[in-house]
């Protein structure tokens, strides 16, 4: 399944293994991305955590596009 197709799903059905195929395609790109923004921002790292999940589910709901911009999406909503 691609990306956008997982979006679109996910959007229509709340699937969780849509929703896994985002994650992982987010957490796979950047590997230490908790710690990366944990030690950025002085956080704890299942805080950090849970604030990307929160973002991911936010833009999964809404967003419309390539993989590429969805990733964009989110890195730049938890900057």
């Amino acid at each position: 399944m691609t990306i956008p197709q997982a979006i679109t799903r996910y959007q229509a059905t709340k699937c969780e293994d849509s929703f896994a195929e985002l994650y992982h395609y987010i957490y796979s790109s950047r590997p230490n991305l908790v710690g990366t923004f944990a030690k950025r921002y002085k956080l704890d790292e299942h805080d950090v955590e849970s604030m990307i999940n929160v973002k991911l589910l936010e833009i999964a709901d809404k967003f419309e596009g390539t993989a590429d911009k969805f990733r964009n999406a989110v890195y730049n909503a938890i900057r």
